[in-house]
């Protein structure tokens, strides 16, 4: 889907009051942007089953939930709500059949698909913030009792027709018969492929957290210690700087590794013999005669190191020699002493 924006003014929230199976007629509210929670939740609204619920048409409520279950009809929802002791509002969504149970009344927010129940007579919640767009729905063809058509030669201008009708709160153009209905209410839609809709929603503007000063110092000390990593002495700096020090042991650790005197391995030089089988000697990339291949060293070839400390029998069992760790012409390995002589 699809959105166009646009802010629109101050909107009128159409009423039903429900009552069981009673249906009074339509009631027309101007919104109350002053109050939240107008009246107390100590006592529960719907304990009572003869209180009547107020719904809402096009709006949904943003609240957290008590529960969310999916519900064939609006009075089915309602009755949950009243029957459920925790239930302080409720939300139904008439395209998809889901009733939203609310903790609390929350604030309004205007979405043609849902119905929203508050206890008749009480005062409004807040509006939610958040631009009002048009929303696109194409395949599909909504329907309603509620509803005019006219003529329209396009897509475009039946949007712009709804869009400056404050009666409107969806549209449907189909193109074959160049017909744009337009609806104050929507109960669903059905796939139709020569069908383009629109609905006007309300999306969520929610606020942007305040950082504290103490998350801020957080996040700069965590980028100093990041950069400073592998540098003793910027990590020396960020020791001596941090306010916070959530990475002071690390750092500590870190640095005493890069301080601490750096130990070279004993090597001594040796040369390949002249007797060696097939005149090469090996360089392997473990200790013994399985590992891989790295580079044959020619007969009489000079110039091999040999870190004499890290010697060790090999890894295959297949020879009496010593095995050691060795550099020869910029390769790395392991050699076998037996090749090897001054």
């Amino acid at each position: 889907m699809s959105s166009r924006h646009w802010q629109l003014g101050t909107w009128l929230l159409s009423g039903t009051v429900l009552a069981g199976a009673a249906v009074a007629s339509p009631l027309d509210r101007t919104l109350n942007n002053s109050c939240i929670l107008c009246y107390g939740v100590q006592q529960h609204p719907f304990q009572n089953a003869s209180v009547e619920l107020q719904a809402y048409d096009n709006y949904d409520l943003v609240a957290p939930n008590v529960n969310a279950f999916t519900s064939s009809d609006l009075q089915s929802c309602s009755m949950a709500c009243r029957s459920t002791i925790e239930c302080q509002a409720y939300s139904f969504d008439k395209w998809n059949k889901q009733c939203f149970l609310k903790k609390m009344p929350g604030s309004l927010r205007f979405d043609p698909s849902f119905v929203s129940g508050l206890p008749a007579g009480a005062a409004l919640p807040s509006m939610a913030e958040g631009a009002i767009t048009m929303e696109q729905f194409p395949g599909r063809r909504f329907f309603s009792s509620v509803h005019r058509s006219t003529h329209s030669l396009s897509l475009e201008k039946c949007e712009i027709d709804c869009r400056d009708d404050r009666g409107c709160v969806a549209f449907t153009y189909a193109s074959s018969e160049q017909t744009c209905t337009v609806f104050e209410s929507v109960d669903g839609y059905l796939p139709d492929q020569i069908a383009s809709s629109g609905a006007k929603l309300q999306g969520l503007e929610l606020p942007t957290p305040r950082t504290s000063s103490a998350e801020n110092i957080a996040a700069k000390e965590s980028a100093l210690y990041e950069r400073a990593r592998g540098h003793a002495d910027q990590l020396a700096a960020y020791l001596q700087t941090c306010q916070l020090c959530t990475f002071r042991d690390e750092a500590r650790a870190e640095l005493g590794m890069l301080m601490a005197p750096t130990v070279m391995p004993r090597t001594e030089i040796y040369r390949v013999a002249s007797g060696v089988s097939q005149g090469i000697h090996n360089m392997r990339s473990g200790p013994g005669v399985g590992h891989s291949l790295i580079v044959s060293i020619p007969a009489n070839s000079t110039g091999v190191s040999v870190e004499i400390d890290s010697c060790r029998s090999p890894d295959d069992g297949r020879s009496t020699q010593q095995w050691c760790k060795a550099q020869w012409r910029g390769y790395s390995g392991w050699v076998s002493m037996g090749g090897l002589v001054k």
